[in-house]
């Protein structure tokens, strides 16, 4: 019994490292970006302030989350 927790404990503080691991990435990766990814133009001061993470630009990033339309016949 005392091995199945050990190693739950373990798991746990994997799953939880890891997760860790990633925001310090983003926020690492994140934290000087002033050029969109899409355009290559600089994301407004505001959008960075606000949001520090934002890897596009305002109007690129209202293309990338626009819904795909399907033409139909």
């Amino acid at each position: 019994m005392a091995d199945d927790v050990d190693r739950a404990s373990e798991l746990e503080e994997a799953r939880v490292l890891k997760s860790l691991g990633a925001i310090t990435r983003e926020i690492t990766d994140f934290s000087g970006n002033i050029d969109c990814i899409d355009c290559g133009d600089e994301i407004d001061e505001d959008r960075r302030r606000c949001m520090p993470s934002a890897k596009r630009c305002f109007l690129c990033q209202n293309l990338y989350e626009r819904p795909r339309r399907v033409r139909r016949f």
